[in-house]
């Protein structure tokens, strides 16, 4: 959910449900700061969430490494 409001999607919860309304395009997507928790899963999607966007800063991002350490480097060559 964090990931997707710090884009500028709209996101919310009917009970057990969890909806997020898009923003039809990546490049409507917000420059935007995540902390990551120490989890490579959202270091990735949030890194290829700002290349497609328009940037971002993600506080604890060499947690990536423990899964994908030339993740970063491959990224940039694909961007």
């Amino acid at each position: 959910m964090q990931l997707a409001r710090s884009l500028g999607c709209r996101v919310w919860h009917e009970r057990d449900d969890f909806f997020v309304e898009g923003l039809a395009s990546a490049r409507r997507f917000q420059h935007f700061d995540l902390d990551a928790h120490l989890d490579h899963r959202m270091v990735m999607a949030a890194a290829v969430a700002g290349v497609a966007g328009n940037g971002c800063v993600i506080h604890g991002a060499s947690t990536v490494s423990s899964s994908y350490p030339g993740f970063f480097e491959d990224l940039a060559v694909l961007s």
